[in-house]
C-alpha cells in the first residue's frame, strides 16, 4: 500500500500546492494557522459583501443578488416537482438538488424574518438593505458550515499524505 500512495505523493512535493500546504505540517501551535487563515477569509468575504453586486436597481432582470433571491422564493414556495420548470424566462432554477434543497432551508428561515422578501412573483427586484444584509449573512455562515470544514479536512488529508515520511 505504501508503494502505491508513493507516486501519488510525488507528484505534489516540487508543486505550488506543496508550498501552500506547509503551514498545515504537523505542529504544537498548527491551530492558530488555521483559524488565521479562516479568520482573513471571513473579513475579505464581508468587506466584499459590503460593496454593490452585478445588476443592482437594473431591471428587468436585476442581476445575481435577485437570481439567489428568487431561487429562495421559488424553492419555498413550490412543490419540489416545479422546481426546475417555474419561469425559465426569468431567474430558473438552475443549480443541482442539493444546492436547491440549501436554498430551500435558507428561504425558510428568511420568510420567518420577514414573508414579504420572498413573496412568489410579487417579490422581484426587491432589494432592501435587510435583505442584502440576511443574504450575505447567510452567504457567510454557509461557507463556515459546509465549505470551511471541507478544506480543512482536505487540507488536513493532503498534508498527511504529503508530509509522511
Amino acid at each position: 500500500m505504501a508503494n502505491r500512495k508513493e507516486p501519488f505523493v510525488n507528484l505534489f512535493k516540487s508543486s505550488p500546492l506543496n508550498d501552500f500546504l506547509i503551514p498545515f505540517r504537523k505542529a504544537q501551535n498548527q491551530w492558530v494557522a488555521r483559524y488565521i487563515i479562516i479568520l482573513f477569509a471571513v473579513i475579505v468575504r464581508t468587506a466584499v459583501g459590503l460593496g454593490s453586486y452585478s445588476g443592482e436597481a437594473t431591471p428587468p432582470m436585476f442581476g445575481d443578488f435577485e437570481a439567489q433571491r428568487h431561487w429562495l422564493e421559488i424553492t419555498i414556495h413550490l412543490p419540489i416537482s416545479k422546481w426546475y420548470y417555474y419561469d425559465l424566462q426569468y431567474w430558473g432554477l438552475d443549480y443541482p438538488p442539493l444546492t436547491a434543497f440549501h436554498s430551500y432551508i435558507l428561504g425558510y428561515i428568511g420568510s420567518f424574518i420577514e414573508s414579504s422578501w420572498f413573496a412568489l412573483d410579487a417579490s422581484r427586484g426587491f432589494e432592501s438593505s435587510d435583505l442584502k444584509t440576511f443574504m450575505r449573512i447567510t452567504a457567510i455562515a454557509s461557507e463556515l458550515v459546509v465549505y470551511i470544514p471541507a478544506i480543512m479536512m482536505y487540507t488536513k488529508w493532503m498534508g498527511s499524505c504529503l508530509f509522511a515520511s
